[in-house]
This record gives C-alpha cells, structure tokens and sequence, in this order.
C-alpha cells in the first residue's frame, strides 16, 4: 500500500501549480502533487506524477523578482 500525501483544505500555491500544469501541458492537471521539503528560502517545491510519464519537480517562488544588475 503506498501512502498518499494529506492536503491541506488552503493551499493557494495548489492553484498556481494546476495554472502552470494547464498552460505549459507538462502534465495532466489532474497529475498527483506531492509537496517536498524546502530549503531556507522562500521556494516552495512539489514534485509532480503525471499519470503517464515521468515524475517532475517544480520550484514556486513565493514572490516574483527583478534583477537590477
């Protein structure tokens, strides 16, 4: 039996992964997304599991940024 990640009721940054997934075709909106341990920014990673093909790990970034140099 393999265990499935608990989803929160409120996760925004949900949303804006089902965005991306639609727009960019990577995978079916409907793929399976399982949040990852972050790092000590402010990044926030999920790896995605189409249900065909192989897996994939996004980066969300919690606000945009401009490079000034």
């Amino acid at each position: 039996m393999t265990p499935q990640p608990i989803q929160a009721v409120d996760e925004p940054w949900r949303d804006r992964v089902n965005q991306f997934l639609k727009q960019s075709q990577l995978a079916e909106v409907d793929a399976l997304i399982v949040p990852l341990t972050g790092d000590a920014s402010n990044r926030r990673y999920v790896r995605v599991i189409p249900r065909s093909g192989e897996s994939f790990v996004l980066a969300l970034y919690g606000k945009s940024f401009r490079s000034e140099t």
